[in-house]
């Protein structure tokens, strides 16, 4: 069952660092946009069907491009390891939205249900051709859509199937001055901050997959205990001892 939608805002005319939907929110121009909702999506094992809703509030017809990759795990340097996949399919790969008008995205989950959870994301990228022109752009453009392709951001969201009794389960221990966060549960963990009490030490959403680690700078050597905020879209507060 998909959670409540959430809307992301990705700017088109305003050079901020590339939006990793659900990671944590744009930080956004008000020119225009294009939103996906949900930023977030968890299906039950058995959902076959589910779908994004893409607004167009640019000033321009725009199209984008989908696609769905299997989500295997974070690198060393904090780069996610992502896979080419035929189990889950979005429809239509390609589509064109006019000026604050909608598009339905619809995903199909090709697989048979397994019996762990499955991660995947779903990239949203824009295909702007050379020479394409609208009025609508901004004066910062001079009216060209070709002046944007720097600019225009890649949105890419977490895409999760899991059974309802599968949960995160996370450990922490320390190094200098980075803490680890180890996840021995069966449900992905999402960690909206790190820190001590209500000081917060880094603030930067991350996740960490069933059996894998993630390791976070703090700043700051070992406390007795550290706070997470941790949850997909109803965060809750956890302390944990640092072992």
């Amino acid at each position: 069952m998909p959670l409540r939608p959430t809307i992301l805002a990705v700017a088109l005319l305003c050079a901020v660092a590339t939006a990793r939907a659900a990671d944590a929110p744009a930080t956004t121009h008000t020119v225009g946009a294009i939103e996906v909702s949900p930023i977030v999506q968890v299906n039950s094992l058995t959902t076959r069907a589910s779908s994004y809703t893409l607004t167009n509030r640019t000033g321009c017809p725009v199209r984008e491009q989908m696609r769905v990759v299997k989500w295997t795990g974070t690198a060393s340097d904090g780069a996610r390891i992502e896979t080419d996949t035929a189990d889950v399919q979005i429809r239509p790969a390609i589509v064109t939205i006019p000026d604050q008008g909608q598009q339905i995205a619809r995903v199909i989950h090709v697989a048979p249900p397994g019996a762990s959870e499955e991660q995947y994301r779903v990239h949203f990228d824009p295909i702007v051709a050379p020479g394409d022109t609208c009025q609508g752009a901004a004066p910062a453009t001079a009216g060209k859509i070709s002046a944007m392709v720097t600019l225009v951001q890649h949105i890419d969201v977490p895409l999760f199937y899991r059974g309802a009794d599968m949960t995160a389960h996370v450990t922490a221990t320390w190094q200098g001055t980075k803490v680890v966060l180890r996840n021995d549960g069966t449900a992905t963990a999402k960690i909206w901050s790190i820190g001590v009490g209500k000081q917060v030490w880094n603030k930067q959403a991350n996740y960490v997959l069933p059996g894998q680690s993630g390791t976070f700078e703090t700043g700051h050597p070992a406390p007795a205990q550290v706070t997470l905020v941790m949850g997909d879209t109803k965060p809750v507060t956890t302390v944990l001892p640092i072992h």
